[in-house]
């Protein structure tokens, strides 16, 4: 979910024993946001789920 009043986005992200990219890089990428928003933003891992 993307709530850009809000300035809040909602995601699930599943990681696999192989590695995976980084949370907030997925996010930046998803979101369109820039490099420097990227770095900006306060990511709050609420669960782990591993497959």
């Amino acid at each position: 979910m993307l709530d850009f009043q809000k300035r809040k986005i909602e995601c699930a992200v599943l990681f696999s024993q192989k590695g995976s990219a980084r949370a907030a890089d997925i996010i930046t990428h998803v979101a369109g946001l820039t490099e420097a928003e990227g770095q900006k933003t306060h990511i709050v891992k609420t669960k782990t789920i591993l497959k």
